[in-house]
């Protein structure tokens, strides 16, 4: 992974290329500022459709109860690009609080990677860096190195935005309260 791309405040920031050993493919980043909380970004992407396009993938998703992670997914995805054509694998999903509790969490990162599937993807890999930059303000650093069949770092890039666009737009999820014990009087 490279080190984060700098913000470009209220502009989103970008950066990608090819890497010189062509036997890792190539890498995209982007950086932005999503004005909704830590936990809501969080929530947003535990919904695969956040990243995927509803319209071009379908996706199985499977949580999984993994020691040392506050979340984890198994996502089975498929894709027609062509009639006929069906594109299928699997990736493992895992999130983690790095400072905050559950319910307010203030750093996490989020880490997948292509598990099995296609050979049409040699691998996949990312990680989603969520930072709290105010009460109701997320700086996002999102990563993906990939080797794949007509996908270069530019594909990266455009779905890293793609993925920002819908942060901003996706509805806001409240914050469960606690419940109480004891009496109330």
């Amino acid at each position: 992974m490279i080190k984060p791309i700098k913000s470009g405040g209220k502009k989103d920031s970008t950066a990608g290329e090819k890497f010189s050993d062509e036997h890792l493919g190539e890498w995209g980043a982007a950086r932005g500022v999503v004005e909704k909380s830590v936990y809501e970004v969080y929530q947003a992407i535990l919904d695969p459709f956040t990243i995927k396009d509803p319209d071009k993938a379908q996706v199985t998703l499977t949580q999984e109860n993994r020691n040392g992670f506050n979340a984890f997914q198994i996502r089975e995805i498929k894709i027609s690009p062509f009639p006929l054509i069906n594109i299928e694998w699997i990736e493992q999903w895992a999130f983690v609080i790095t400072k905050g509790k559950d319910l307010d969490p203030r750093e996490m990162v989020i880490s997948y990677q292509k598990s099995e599937g296609t050979s049409h993807i040699k691998s996949l890999c990312g990680s989603i860096v969520l930072k709290q930059i105010g009460k109701q303000k997320t700086d996002v650093f999102l990563y993906e190195q990939m080797k794949a069949a007509r996908r270069n770092f530019k594909d990266i890039i455009d779905g890293h935005l793609g993925t920002l666009r819908t942060l901003r737009k996706v509805r806001s999820v409240p914050v469960p309260i606690p419940a109480r014990s004891g009496n109330p009087h």
